[in-house]
């Protein structure tokens, strides 16, 4: 890891790896086996790699970039004071996968654009997992606190800072627009504090 913190470091997502076991729970299916015809369903979808473009961007930041970009509220400052290093956190899966429902939808093939959809939501979970172990392992910490747009105490709007952090480094794969609501819909943005 650098430690020049005015740096966007893009980390390579070669492979989302898509855990079945959570897409089932999403649909409903974490105490109940899953009827054979719908496992065919998901499994079909969970080949289709061709949905990811996978992006995500790591950039450290200090208390005055947090400042400067509206983002040191309470929560935010106890984090500070009880952390050594912050990074902000974006990342997206891409359009194909977004455009690929909306075919699905449109067709009243709903049960298929639902799978793609949960499937989605494991992707970015897999590539925020990715994401954290590079930080703890390049750096040597651990991290202690995470702070997400929406959470208690941290406004959704805040994600226009977050997404400020990158100074346009993000721009060609992410954009936001002035409501806080980026593009590709499946996007993330965080800070995560460590110790």
């Amino acid at each position: 890891m650098e430690k020049d913190i005015s740096k966007t470091t893009e980390i390579k997502v070669d492979e989302i790896k898509i855990d079945q076991k959570r897409v089932e729970q999403f649909m409903g299916y974490s105490s109940r086996k899953m009827p054979e015809n719908l496992k065919e369903i998901m499994e079909g979808e969970i080949e289709k790699k061709d949905v990811f473009s996978p992006r995500l961007f790591i950039r450290e930041v200090d208390e005055k970039m947090l400042c400067e970009n509206g983002i040191l509220v309470p929560v935010v400052k106890k984090h500070l004071s009880d952390s050594d290093r912050v990074f902000s956190i974006i990342y997206t899966i891409g359009d194909e996968i977004d455009l690929k429902i909306t075919e699905y939808m449109s067709s009243n093939d709903m049960i298929r654009g639902m799978f793609l959809d949960k499937i989605g939501v494991v992707a970015l979970d897999y590539i925020k997992s990715q994401a954290k172990e590079y930080i703890e392992k390049s750096t040597g910490l651990n991290i202690v606190h995470q702070v997400y747009p929406g959470n208690t105490d941290f406004d959704a709007e805040k994600q226009l800072g977050i997404y400020g952090l990158f100074d346009g480094e993000v721009n060609d794969y992410i954009n936001i627009n002035e409501y806080g609501q980026m593009s590709p819909i499946k996007s993330v943005a965080f800070l995560v504090f460590l110790r």
